[in-house]
């Protein structure tokens, strides 16, 4: 892959992680109010560009509804067509949710019209 080909991938990777974060933060702001602190987005490739990793970290002030996370999941397999998604806990104040998504499902979401929405 040319270097200007994999910046444009890039480029487009950046839109949808800062398109996902966006929607996130809308949601929870909504549903938790005063609770969320911020919010982080990040898409990596691990087998050699045919999976990548998305990986939602929410880093909160307080506890959130257990009911309010599995709402977000729900919404998010809806969006993104992926069965498992996973929940992790890291430390104090944060929360990871994570899945692996194969390239086809990448490229699109990144082709898909509009913004990414929850």
């Amino acid at each position: 892959m040319s270097l200007e080909r994999q910046r444009l991938v890039q480029r487009h990777i950046s839109r949808l992680q800062g398109s996902i974060r966006k929607a996130v933060v809308e949601f929870l702001k909504k549903e938790e109010p005063q609770a969320l602190k911020f919010v982080r987005v990040g898409i990596s490739p691990i087998q050699l560009g045919s999976l990548y990793k998305l990986s939602i970290k929410i880093y909160h002030t307080k506890p959130l509804k257990l009911e309010t996370i599995n709402e977000l999941v729900r919404r998010l397999r809806r969006n993104i067509q992926v069965a498992d998604w996973y929940i992790y806990a890291p430390h104090a104040n944060a929360i990871r949710i994570e899945t692996l998504i194969t390239i086809d499902i990448l490229q699109g979401l990144i082709t898909s019209p509009g913004t990414f929405r929850i």
